[in-house]
């Protein structure tokens, strides 16, 4: 550099400084080539003159027509800064520059109707003095609108300088579509204002970050409000902004909104706010008029140095005893209000006027908080503002209110009152569905240390990928394994993000990974976290040699495989199945050309790779078709007791009838027969039973119309009921709350002996179903009344049939008497030749 040259950025440099230039928005913080070249001097900036903005007018209108966040006019412009601004060469940059004037305007902002910039070119805007200084924008501001809001540089005069490298990949795109003329001063104050670093805002220093002032258009004219930066249940520092419907509920508008972060005065009686400090752009998320929410993804991230914090939440409908409202009155400094009083959850409609002081909208009743503030109010602009709880989180946005009373749209009814993921802000801020509803809020802060691996039992010799997940963005990592012997591999090493490393000792080791961003470090230590195996043991997970499983969980069923990093799934009657799989997991569904099998057994293996390492495992699967689910297929009872039945593999089918306060889960089905004594007890065990008795000649007119008797219990007892000797009767057994078992026992107690067959050739089966169990005595009389035979039998519920051989008897007719626990009966029979 020659010294003439030298002396010339020297002075420029020195002349920046005593300018107190103010960068601004997310830029690089570089001047424009303008500003370091002589060329400057000789080139004539293209000035655009705008219309007057007429303050006075607009600001009567805007107060007239009830809207007091009104701050700005839009005045529509097509100006391509390549194309109609003085072009200029200095050093191998090429220089664009063009001028906006308007002679009555508070401050101009610019919106970029079209942006897309190569890498090394750079965007400025600054006044005519050069001491206000927004850029550079770059190729890093690029959005997938293509568009760009840059925030408002104060005065009467505007200048846009592009600057174009000669070695760009591509030309790039600079369209300014409007310029906004604000003519409302954000200077003035009011008495009952609150600062927010007055010592009101003590406890509040935390928070306060979360809160900017937003300036959006839509339009003519630009608006002020209020929002805040909200966390989520990842905690990834996902830049969503929440504000109020009434404000911002279209996309197009949100992509106009710049963010001002910290837009505060430094002390409780200063007057020094900065705005320095902005982002642009953003994208609509969620909006629901009713809660008056709009939700917005920022399209820049914030910086570390704009201190950043993501407010904490109460999505539920917990009573708050307190509330605190963070805002920017009228758009200006940053502000709060208290209310020391539990915010009322207000149970009458509201109605919303809008321009012109018409009614836009109504409220339901308790979908906002009414608050009466202790200490200083709210105004116009400080719409969309948080307000927070006694446990500083927010729990809704300001839509509005009155001098003594504000409204704030509940947090708990925005989470999601409507279904649709565009109306409710639970999709986006609790994207897993954890069902968390309270959540602390995050700034920027050490990295809590996380990590990963794609496989933990480990081939020898094979490259395994280790994956950073710690959070607050970390900057460096340091990874370490106990023992140390491993190689990186692929480019990687001990300090990458996501190191891919070979383990060349088998054995169990430790994994340590330190994670640092510039907020400090952290550190987790997984003890043995990995297993490097010469062979791999692969397993179905929690199977061990067999599985039994019902038909009908057949659908999608889930079998997962371990020890591996990749497997192979064969079925051995691979035609009744559909199945598919993904990764470690088999999902198995039985096809209907199955349906005829009834229960079957099948093979399920698995063979898992990793490396050069291979191993299988094989299940005996045992597929159980519940053969007394339906009606139709009923099992037949004898008297006494019926045991080891299941209802595991019990479904409800369509239309199957039950007693109206039972609700089905596992029923099967039994049916016996009248007994001759005319009454019957029926009692279960086993499982917490739901039973019900039906009367019917045939499955098919079984209904709800023809029930008998019902009990539940975990021994349900339908006791002595009345039925018709030989008639058929159908039982239903269920699963009380869905219990089920395979060891169900059916007791049918009734004091009558019965026998087959009779006629007979002297062999007789008797089945003795007495009421108690113990010792029968039966005898057998000629027609004559002479005793041809008797015996005595024990008599249990499960052992109560006998056999008596009488063919020594001649043929003829006899009688049949028995007697148990003073209860007799009597019965005749005959013998035939």
């Amino acid at each position: 550099m020659n010294r003439t040259g030298f002396y010339i950025l020297c002075t420029f440099i020195l002349f920046l400084l005593a300018a107190d230039i103010s960068f601004a928005q997310l830029s690089n913080n570089s001047y424009p080539a303008s500003f370091l070249t002589n060329t400057k001097r000789y080139a004539v900036v293209p000035v655009e003159v705008l219309d007057s903005v007429r303050a006075e007018d607009q600001i009567a209108v805007a107060e007239k027509n009830g809207v007091p966040n009104r701050c700005g006019v839009v005045q529509q412009t097509t100006v391509d800064i390549r194309e109609e601004g003085v072009k200029t060469i200095a050093d191998s940059v090429t220089i664009w520059r063009y001028e906006f004037q308007c002679p009555d305007a508070v401050s101009l902002s610019a919106f970029f109707e079209s942006y897309n910039l190569p890498e090394g070119a750079a965007v400025y805007v600054y006044s005519a003095d050069k001491k206000q200084l927004r850029g550079g924008f770059t190729s890093v501001n690029n959005k997938k609108s293509g568009k760009l809001a840059v925030a408002e540089i104060e005065g009467t005069s505007l200048i846009i300088e592009y600057n174009e490298p000669s070695d760009v990949d591509f030309k790039g795109e600079l369209v300014v579509g409007y310029v906004i003329k604000s003519y409302a001063s954000v200077k003035s104050t009011t008495r009952s204002r609150i600062p927010i670093n007055c010592s009101a805002g003590d406890d509040w220093q935390t928070e306060k970050h979360a809160v900017c002032r937003i300036i959006f258009t839509e339009g003519q004219y630009s608006y002020w409000c209020s929002g805040a930066l909200v966390n989520n249940v990842r905690v990834d520092a996902t830049p969503y902004f929440l504000t109020a419907n009434h404000c911002i509920s279209s996309n197009s508008v949100a992509q106009t909104m710049v963010a001002y972060f910290n837009y505060e005065n430094s002390t409780c009686s200063s007057s020094d706010a900065s705005a320095s400090q902005t982002l642009s752009g953003a994208e609509l998320r969620a909006t629901n008029s009713r809660s008056d929410f709009t939700l917005l993804e920022l399209q820049e991230a914030p910086p570390e140095e704009y201190e950043p914090y993501f407010a904490g939440w109460n999505a539920s409908d917990d009573q708050p005893t307190s509330g605190a409202s963070i805002h920017h009155p009228n758009g200006e400094y940053k502000c709060i209000a208290i209310d020391n009083d539990a915010p009322v959850n207000y149970a009458s409609r509201i109605q919303w006027t809008g321009e012109n002081n018409q009614i836009e909208s109504t409220s339901e009743p308790y979908t906002h908080w009414e608050l009466s503030y202790d200490k200083g109010t709210d105004e116009g602009g400080s719409s969309g503002c948080p307000v927070f709880n006694q446990n500083k989180r927010v729990i809704g946005q300001l839509h509005g209110g009155s001098d003594d009373y504000s409204f704030f749209g509940k947090f708990s009814v925005s989470w999601d009152y409507s279904s649709a993921d565009s109306a409710q802000l639970k999709h986006w801020l609790d994207p897993d569905d954890t069902g968390t509803l309270r959540i602390d809020g995050e700034g920027f802060q050490p990295p809590t240390a996380a990590l990963s691996v794609d496989v933990t039992e480990i081939c020898l010799n094979t490259t395994v990928v280790f994956t950073d997940e710690s959070t607050h963005n970390p900057k460096e990592w340091n990874w370490s394994f106990d023992p140390g012997t491993v190689d990186y591999v692929n480019g990687t090493d001990e300090n990458s993000q996501n190191p891919e490393v070979v383990f060349t000792s088998p054995g169990n080791y430790s994994v340590t990974l330190i994670a640092r961003n510039d907020n400090g470090a952290d550190t987790i230590v997984n003890e043995d976290y990995l297993e490097v195996l010469e062979a791999l043991d692969v397993s179905f997970y929690a199977i061990q040699n067999e599985l039994t499983v019902c038909r009908g969980e057949l659908d999608n069923y889930l079998m997962l495989a371990t020890g591996a990093k990749t497997y192979r799934f064969e079925i051995a009657d691979s035609a009744y199945f559909n199945h598919t799989s993904n990764s470690d997991s088999l999902f198995l569904s039985l096809k209907d050309e199955a349906g005829s099998k009834g229960s079957f057994d099948t093979y399920v293996k698995v063979t898992g790779t990793h490396g050069a390492c291979s191993d299988t495992d094989s299940v005996l699967l045992h597929v159980i078709q519940q053969v007394n689910d339906d009606v139709a297929n009923a099992t037949t009872l004898s008297l006494g007791r019926n045991a080891y039945y299941s209802n595991e593999c019990g479904t409800v089918e369509d239309d199957e009838p039950s007693p109206s306060t039972v609700t089905l889960n596992n029923s099967i089905w039994f049916k016996f027969q009248g007994p001759s004594s005319g009454n019957i007890t029926i009692e279960t065990s086993g499982i917490d039973a739901e039973i019900a008795l039906y009367e019917a000649d045939s499955s098919t007119e079984v209904s709800s119309d023809n029930l008998l008797a019902s009990a539940e219990g975990t021994n349900a007892t339908i006791e002595e009921q009345e039925v018709t000797s030989f008639r058929t009767y159908w039982l239903q057994v269920d699963g009380n709350n869905g219990d089920s078992d395979a060891d169900i026992s059916i007791l049918l107690k009734t004091n009558s002996i019965e026998l087959y067959p009779n006629p007979s050739d002297g062999n007789i089966t008797l089945t003795l179903a007495t009421e108690e169990e113990g010792d029968v005595t039966v005898k057998v009389y000629s027609i004559t009344g002479q005793l041809v035979y008797t015996n005595t039998y024990t008599v249990s519920y499960d052992s109560n049939t006998v056999t008596m051989n009488l063919s020594a008897l001649s043929a003829g007719v006899y009688v049949l008497r028995a007697s148990s626990n003073n209860v007799k009966i009597v019965k005749k029979i005959v013998i035939a030749d």
